[in-house]
Formats: C-alpha cells, structure tokens, sequence
C-alpha cells in the first residue's frame, strides 16, 4: 500500500501525488472500501479517485532518479522490436502504454 505524499504513475494520467488515503462520501462510491486522492502532477486543478484495491488500472511508484540514469544507459542493449503490420504495431504500442511497459 502506498502512504500519503508518495508520488506514483497511475495508468495514462502520469505521474500523481497521493494526498490522501480513506472513504469517500460521493453517491457512487462504496463505502466500505479504501480510497487514494489522486492530485495528477501536471494537472493540479484535478482530482482523481482510485481503489485502493484496484485491480484495473496500472498503479506503480515513480522510478528513483539512479533507476533512470540506469535505463537510459541500458538503452542501447534494448534490443528494437519491429512489427512489419502498421495495426499490430499500433496494438503493440497501446498495450505497453497502457501497461506502463
């Protein structure tokens, strides 16, 4: 489980910071589980809901800045995948976004 103030990339919405951790009182929420109030880094005016159970959405920490240099200096041993079909490619790519890949 994450803590308040920890930032995490949450699905396509990037980089969030968790500013809070409990129930929320909205008519569709459930009130018996756990909720993190999700603030989007770039988008400090939004507000994002998530289960903190949640089974759906990709929810990772954010990579320290050492795990960064280090995959930037790994790239040129990544091998490149082609995929000569423009569709597949395009499926590819959705899914390793989507997946935080």
């Amino acid at each position: 489980m994450y803590q308040i103030n920890d930032f995490i990339i949450y699905g396509t919405h990037g980089v969030c910071r968790i500013t809070d951790i409990g129930t929320i009182s909205m008519p569709m929420a459930d009130k018996n589980r756990q909720y993190y109030t999700l603030v989007p880094y770039y988008q400090k005016e939004a507000v994002i809901y998530a289960p903190v159970d949640n089974n759906k959405t990709v929810m990772r920490p954010v990579i320290t800045k050492e795990e960064a240099k280090s995959l930037i200096e790994d790239i040129p041993n990544i091998e490149t995948v082609w995929i000569g079909n423009e569709r597949e490619r395009e499926n590819q790519y959705k899914t390793a976004i989507r997946t935080c890949e």
